[in-house]
């Protein structure tokens, strides 16, 4: 099977009149990059100098070795790493985030069957599984922003121990009640048990 970089160049080099359309299509590409690259590279400086980060590197090639990071400053942490022999660190992944620490804390704990010698920055796993750990917890941490920020979602409460609760019979007639007591007045409660213990 030919990969997409030996179709496009087998493509680019055909005399036919599809090769000829293929060309033309790459001129026109490149013509629309070249005249909006200024709007691109605006609106990534301004991404980059406003947003939070969470970024996964190559750090052992060989070996599928990756780290797992969040940074505020993503340009000012990529220079962090460009030293030594690594001029260029292998990017694989950058994703903005609302907030980069629920989503590194959430992005952690999925992916900790898989950290490499207990290190909670590397992890020794396939770069597409750990890109889709760190989206689906992205997803997550703004959907639940986006819930707790709407008045009108439904939400059920199942069980709260702080109300008062009747049990029924299949006939609907109450058999049973429990009294709901307070966080406040629990606690004062197990304060006064103990007192009474060391009194005696």
């Amino acid at each position: 099977m030919l990969s997409f970089e030996t179709f496009e160049k087998v493509c680019m080099s055909s005399t036919t009149k599809k090769g000829q359309m293929f060309r033309d299509y790459f001129v026109m590409l490149r013509k629309f990059i070249d005249y909006y690259k200024q709007h691109i590279t605006d609106k990534i400086l301004e991404l980059t100098q406003t947003n939070k980060f969470i970024y996964i590197l190559t750090v052992n090639k060989q070996s599928n070795l990756l780290k797992l990071g969040r940074t505020g400053n993503i340009r000012k942490r990529l220079q962090a790493y460009s030293t030594g022999k690594e001029k260029h660190p292998d990017i694989k992944y950058i994703m903005i985030v609302e907030d980069d620490k629920r989503v590194e804390k959430c992005a952690k704990l999925f992916a900790k069957a898989n950290q490499y010698k207990g290190n909670k920055e590397l992890y020794k796993m396939h770069n597409d599984a750990l890109k889709s750990i760190v989206f689906d917890c992205a997803k997550l941490d703004k959907s639940v922003i986006a819930h707790m920020s709407n008045p009108s979602l439904k939400t059920y409460i199942v069980y709260d121990d702080s109300r008062n609760i009747e049990y029924l019979n299949l006939k609907g007639e109450v058999i049973g009640a429990e009294f709901g007591v307070s966080r406040k007045l629990k606690s004062s409660l197990v304060k006064t048990k103990k007192t009474r213990k060391l009194a005696k």
